[in-house]
This record gives structure tokens, sequence and C-alpha cells, in this order.
């Protein structure tokens, strides 16, 4: 007579397996909500990004995940020698897209002009343009001393820190830059006709960002059902297991780096990341979701039949 299920090396008694289903339910329940609230968030005025986890990452792969952002320190977009023609090509994406009339580009040709006009005197201007010199040296020798092989810890400590000043600095230039060439678009939005609006925003190009908001979506939805529903629970557990491990490279709590300002709370080498991932490689390999789950449902039979089969000619 073969032994009772509580009593085989795979099956840890009624307690344990009670709390670690409920283990790899509680932590598939943390990353389906997260995965869902960022697919909706696509759909709204504030899509999800990771671009400032991302432009802030400051571990050993910080510089494998600071160019997953386009332009990540907006020196092409502040080379203001390519701006009018960078304005040209949307000027004409947008053209295109409403499938302007004569009048309407028109408007915008003559919206396009006094733009560049603008441009040329914020960029004659000597409080700018000292602005925008400082921000690109000071960027340049930030960046030379946070790749020097001699730079000393503490030096690379502040090198890092320095990095969300000159953060600030950027988007004071990028924002005064770009209002003005929002003003091409002002009037031709309001001639738009209902069945041009009809049309929708003109489609933006697809970017590494952008892929990598979506897969990071769907990667925690997906990892997040699997093991809620216990179907393939083990591959779920590892998807999030990756995932985990993305998130804390990005930004680890490491000794002489800047702290996350996203984090609750302070920590050193272990966060809540780490605790998290050592939950979903455990249960990669504890078969929770034979106790409970789908994978019990659909898979038991099977594996029953074969423990059977086994036994039978033992």
């Amino acid at each position: 007579m073969s032994a009772p299920a509580a009593t085989t090396t795979r099956y840890p008694g009624f307690m344990a397996a009670f709390f670690l289903v409920a283990l790899r339910i509680a932590i598939g329940w943390h990353f389906m909500y997260e995965g869902m609230d960022k697919l909706h968030s696509f759909q709204t005025a504030k899509p999800f990004s990771a671009e400032a986890y991302l432009r802030f990452a400051n571990g050993p792969l910080s510089d494998k995940f600071r160019a997953i952002v386009p332009d990540v320190d907006s020196t092409a977009f502040l080379d203001l020698t390519q701006r009018p023609a960078a304005w040209k090509n949307r000027l004409d994406a947008y053209s295109a897209h409403y499938s302007l009339t004569a009048d309407q580009k028109a408007l915008g040709d003559k919206a396009y002009e006094a733009a560049l006009g603008k441009l040329d005197a914020w960029r004659k201007d000597r409080t700018n343009r000292e602005s925008l010199d400082k921000y690109l040296s000071e960027l340049k020798t930030n960046e030379a001393l946070l790749h020097s092989s001699s730079a000393m810890s503490y030096e690379r400590e502040r090198a890092q820190a320095k990095r969300k000043d000159l953060d600030g600095d950027r988007r004071k230039l990028v924002t005064a830059v770009q209002a003005i060439e929002d003003e091409i678009y002002a009037g031709l939005d309001k001639s738009l006709t209902p069945d041009q609006k009809a049309r929708g925003a003109v489609p933006a190009a697809w970017t590494q960002l952008d892929m990598v908001n979506h897969l990071t979506a769907w990667g925690l939805t997906l990892s997040g059902a699997s093991m809620m529903l216990g179907l393939l629970a083990p591959l779920g557990a590892l998807g999030g297991a990756y995932l985990l491990t993305m998130f804390y490279l990005a930004m680890p709590p490491f000794p002489g780096l800047p702290a996350n300002p996203m984090a609750e709370g302070h920590y050193l080498i272990v966060n809540k990341n780490v605790v998290e991932f050592l939950a979903c490689i455990a249960l990669v390999f504890i078969p929770t979701s034979m106790w409970v789950g789908l994978d019990a449902v659909l898979f038991g039979p099977w594996l029953r039949a074969r423990r059977a089969r086994r036994e039978a000619a033992q």
C-alpha cells in the first residue's frame, strides 16, 4: 500500500502547502494588478512609461538601461541646427495624416516660419545660449567621470547624484524649445474639421522604450495570471523572477550609489525586489499548482497514471 500524499516528500503537509499556495496567489495578484493597471493606462492621457526609472538607472548596467530611452540626454533634440528639418518633417507628416487643405497648409507654413524666427531669437539670447552651453559642457564632464576607470568611488557617487541636477536643466531647455514647436500646431489644431479630427493623433514612431513599456505591462499581467490560476505556474514564477531581476539591476541598493527616489524605506543590497525574486524562484521548484490550481486539473490525471505505471513496474 502506497504512503498517503501527506507523507510524501513532494507534499509538505496541509499547513505548509496552504501558505505556499497563498504565497503564490499573493505574488500573482501583485503582478497581475500592477500589469493590468499599466495596460489600462495606455488608453489614458498618461500612459505608463519606464522612462524615469531607466533614465536614472545607476547600477552596473546603467548604460544599457539608459540606452533604451531615445535621446536620453536630449543632446540630439538640443542640437538647434537640426530642429528646422525635424520640425518640417513633423509638419509634413501632420499634413499627410489629416489631408490638409491648401489654406491649412498655408497656415502651417506661416506658423512654421514664425517658429523658426522665434527659435533663432531664443538661440541668440545670451541667457539661453549660456544655459545650453553650460548644460552640454557639464553633461560631457559628468559622463566622462562616470566612465573613467581611474575615478574614485566618492567621485562616481557625486557624478551619479549630479545626473538629477543635470536632468532638471535638460527639462527646462527641452520645455522651452518644445514650446516654440508646439506653437506651429496651435492654429492648425483649431482649423481641423470634424472629419479630420476623427482620424486621431498623428501616429508616433514605435521606439524601443515603447516596446519595453508594453512588454513590462504584459509580462506582469501574464505572469501574475499564471501564478494566481496555477496554470503553468512555474513558468509564470520564472517570468516574474526575470522581471524582478531587471527592476533590481536598474537601481540596485549598492553602497556608493544614490538611493532610489521611488523606493519605500531604506535598503542595502537586499530590497523588496530581491525578497520577491527569491520567493518566485522557490515557487518554480515547489509544485504548488499541482496541489491547488489548473495544472492539477489539466496534468494531474496524466501524472497519476504515470506514477501508477511506474509503481506497477516496480
